[in-house]
């Protein structure tokens, strides 16, 4: 199982790489299919199978198809004339550095493979699986972040769409 965990971890790690380094907007989309099928793995290896299935579902899935639907709306030949922003580089360099050193000591501090404390299998079995404790804790505890963010997703949805009729309607 440790293997597993490893091998899920590099294959997402690998494909997050790819992501942000590949020039072709296709090939990077493809990447994060790769990462989001690995980090639902490592879901699995949790014992969170309810949450893996919703990451397959809902990112790998229906905002991959938007991602790649946007993708296909813009002129990609007029994009690869714009300027490169070389004046970037540099920070983005010092902010990378400083996000790997900072994992690199989250990981040194952590105890590899003690995931005891994520989860209390026994109060899972209890409420009768995955899906009804998140749904027990969700509807409880976190009701109205969790309204607040449904019709914050509702705002943008609308507004998405919008401005998409509009720019049909300018062609």
């Amino acid at each position: 199982m440790t293997f597993v965990f490893y091998l899920l971890g590099f294959v997402a790690i690998v494909s997050s790489i790819c992501v942000v380094s590949f020039k072709n907007p296709i090939h990077s989309a493809l990447g994060l299919v790769a990462a989001l099928f690995s980090t639902a793995g490592i879901y699995i290896l949790l014992n969170a199978e309810f949450i893996a299935v919703l990451e397959v579902i809902i990112y790998a899935g229906a905002i991959m198809v938007l991602f790649l639907f946007v993708l296909m709306c813009l002129n990609i030949r007029e994009l690869k004339m714009m300027p490169q922003f070389n004046i970037l580089r540099p920070i983005a360099i010092v902010v990378g550095a400083f996000l790997l050193v900072y994992i690199v000591i989250i990981i040194i501090q952590s105890n590899f493979g003690n995931f005891t404390g994520v989860y209390n299998e026994a109060k899972i079995i209890e409420l009768g699986g995955n899906a009804k404790a998140l749904g027990q804790v969700l509807y409880s505890r976190f009701l109205l972040p969790f309204e607040i963010i449904s019709i914050l997703l509702l705002v943008a949805m609308i507004g998405a769409i919008t401005l998409m009729k509009e720019g049909l309607r300018g062609k």
